[in-house]
């Protein structure tokens, strides 16, 4: 009886580190295909975010709505953390339901804004590289409550310069009110990605709720910096500040930006943030402040 052959130690050492090996080729181009296909839906995100205003204007005589309740309003009535209003997974927009943290549920909550009805499913709102850098440095987003698990909602903010906040004397004069009064639309922010985290000297205020509002040097509030474009794009986890962030522009194409770029002038430094936000064209000196 003639016997079987049977693989030895040194052939079974050699076929499993020539696997090893394979895998270890692989994987970073598996990690970059995962990668870019969550940038892809990212993109996609925006690009309906564009057209749902395109939408929301011809219905609505040229008009923004206000930037930090455009889409999700907070609960003032009951919710008293509304810095973590992003990753409050008591929020149900869909079925217009908030729970509270003590698990009360308050039905008809009034948590969804104007431009709901054109984005009415939750899966649009939420980049899937935002989900990765938000759990593992929630915890560093200003006034986080420990008691708020971080289950991320939403990761899309609006040009607050396109529409304003409406509910401050300073946005009297503040950007514009409607489309037509852009004056570079290919070059003006409509949805941007925000930050969750400070980065000194680039964001002094982060995500919270859909409101982006990158400050002018000479701000008339004293707030100098602001919000900034979010940085967790072609970058590793590791590297947290030193990424892109993904943005719709009014004229409807998405492109990445970087927050670390500015402009250096006479009276101060303006922001890439700021820069790709203001829709008046020329920056003024003074503040963001100005009519006209």
């Amino acid at each position: 009886m003639r016997k079987k052959k049977a693989f030895t130690l040194i052939e079974l050492l050699v076929v499993i580190s020539i696997i090893a090996l394979l895998i270890a080729i692989l994987m970073p181009a598996l990690n970059r295909a995962r990668e870019q296909a969550k940038f892809t839906v990212c993109k996609t995100n925006l690009h309906q975010y564009g057209m749902a205003m395109a939408m929301f204007l011809s219905e609505n005589d040229d008009r923004f709505p206000e930037s930090h309740k455009a889409l999700f309003v907070r609960d003032n009535a009951h919710d008293n953390d509304g810095w973590c209003q992003w990753h409050n997974g008591g929020y149900d927009y869909e079925r217009r339901i908030y729970t509270d943290t003590n698990g009360t549920r308050h039905e008809n909550a009034r948590v969804n804004g104007p431009l709901w009805k054109y984005l009415d499913s939750m899966d649009v709102h939420l980049c899937p590289t935002f989900r990765t850098f938000a759990v593992k440095y929630g915890k560093l987003h200003p006034s986080h409550n420990p008691d708020i698990p971080i289950d991320p909602r939403y990761s899309y903010s609006q040009n607050n310069y396109l529409g304003g906040i409406g509910y401050s004397n300073l946005d009297a004069n503040i950007g514009v009110k409607k489309g037509g009064q852009i004056k570079n639309p290919s070059r003006v922010l409509l949805f941007v990605e925000e930050t969750i985290w400070t980065i000194p000297g680039y964001a002094t205020h982060v995500l919270n709720d859909t409101c982006f509002w990158p400050r002018h040097p000479n701000d008339p509030s004293g707030i100098n910096i602001g919000d900034c474009i979010a940085t967790y794009h072609n970058t590793s986890l590791g590297k947290k500040d030193e990424g892109w962030g993904n943005g719709v522009y009014v004229d409807g194409h998405v492109d990445l930006n970087s927050m670390l770029e500015e402009r250096v002038y006479s009276w101060g430094t303006v922001s890439n943030s700021f820069m790709l936000s203001w829709p008046k064209g020329r920056i003024p000196a003074d503040n963001a402040y100005w009519p006209g």
